[in-house]
């Protein structure tokens, strides 16, 4: 997930924040910078900023979408500068390695004894 940020006005703390939501709109995962430790400190007007989150995403089938969120703090309730729900929309088609059901491979080591 690559983002690129304009900060249009000086703010105290910039956060960025997203989240994976099934077709139901139910939050699969979701974090944010502040929580990582990673919130950027009085950015100004004009400057730039590219977020390049890189994650594992196995998904069963289905519509998902991905939420992201702009603020100053650990929470969108204070400072929300900017909210896009649906920034991103996908689809998990069938293949030969839906071996599951559900909303995410877990990947598990079946240790069978008898």
């Amino acid at each position: 997930l690559i983002l690129d940020v304009l900060v249009n006005q000086d703010v105290p703390k910039l956060v960025l924040g997203y989240s994976l939501k099934d077709r139901m709109g139910q939050m699969i995962y979701g974090t944010n910078t502040a929580l990582k430790d990673m919130v950027i400190e009085s950015p100004k007007a004009g400057d730039k900023v590219t977020y390049t989150i890189d994650f594992c995403l196995e998904l069963g089938l289905g519509n998902f979408s991905i939420q992201t969120a702009l603020g100053c703090s650990d929470n969108h309730i204070d400072g929300n500068y900017q909210w896009v729900d649906l920034a991103y929309t996908f689809e998990v088609l069938p293949s030969n390695t839906n071996d599951f059901s559900g909303v995410a491979r877990m990947n598990p080591t079946i240790l069978i004894e008898n």
